[in-house]
């Protein structure tokens, strides 16, 4: 009776792992500066030092800001690509196909002179 409840629980979890919800799909965003050591805030939340990679789900635009001591800030809008995002979730072989334009993301910050 035992072996007959282990299994049955053992069925039970698996199928409801993989009738779970779909998993969601992240591309790694890439942010450099010039110069370096530069923090990077996004509009979702989260935040890093130049250079950094932050992973993002697809489908959401999103902003962020560049920002250093001494030097302008810098805001640059991320958009989703439709055709490169519907390729990304039905799986297909990509060729070096991003969800995100721009990506990787290459900020140069002025200096401010009225600081």
């Amino acid at each position: 009776m035992r072996i007959y409840l282990s299994t049955f629980l053992l069925l039970a979890l698996t199928s409801c792992s993989a009738m779970g919800t779909k998993a969601a799909k992240y591309e790694d965003i890439n942010v450099r500066s010039k110069p370096g050591d530069a923090d990077v805030k996004f509009s979702t939340g989260e935040f890093c030092m130049t250079p950094c990679v932050v992973a993002r789900p697809l489908g959401q635009p999103f902003t962020l800001a560049v920002s250093k001591r001494g030097y302008k800030t810098r805001w640059v809008k991320v958009l989703p690509q439709a055709e490169d995002l519907a390729r990304a979730e039905t799986n297909q072989p990509q060729v070096a196909a991003q969800a995100f334009k721009p990506n990787p993301i290459f900020v140069t910050l002025e200096p401010d002179w009225s600081k």
